[in-house]
């Protein structure tokens, strides 16, 4: 009994010694990696930096609570794989051609330009993760 006792100190102990170390600090590197959007861009951030009126936005609000909606509602049905991708990709599609009416022609244009450069850091900083040895961490 009273080994269990000190090996389950010993194991609580170890434990939360474990969950106090501290946090790797942030690296130069790290810092300067930035995503030229949040990564998930609200349409209080596609406001500002599009230029967005408020009824645009009540707008991009709309398209947004409806299409989650409309993907929970997906992911809760019971699909095949491939019919679920089909779907998600549908309305997807569904989705960028509501925000595009709700867009002029220009603020589509710097949307498009803004997800391509999010996705062109992202897929840089994934490269320089990659490239680097696993023993430098």
């Amino acid at each position: 009994m009273k080994h269990a006792i000190l090996l389950t100190l010993a194991l609580v102990s170890g434990i939360a010694a474990i969950a106090q170390e501290p946090t790797k600090p942030v690296t130069e590197q790290q810092s300067a990696v930035t995503p030229v959007l949040p990564p998930r861009a609200t349409p209080q951030t596609m406001a500002k930096e599009l230029g967005l009126t408020d009824a645009q936005v009540e707008d991009l609000n709309r398209i947004d609570r409806e299409y989650g909606d409309r993907f929970l509602e997906l992911n809760r049905q019971n699909l095949e794989q491939q019919a679920k991708r089909a779907r998600t990709t549908e309305l997807r599609d569904q989705k960028q051609a509501e925000i595009q009416k709700a867009m002029t022609a220009e603020q589509w244009a710097l949307w498009q330009q803004m997800k391509q450069a999010q996705r062109d850091a992202s897929l840089k900083a994934r490269e320089e993760r990659k490239a680097k040895p696993a023993h430098q961490e």
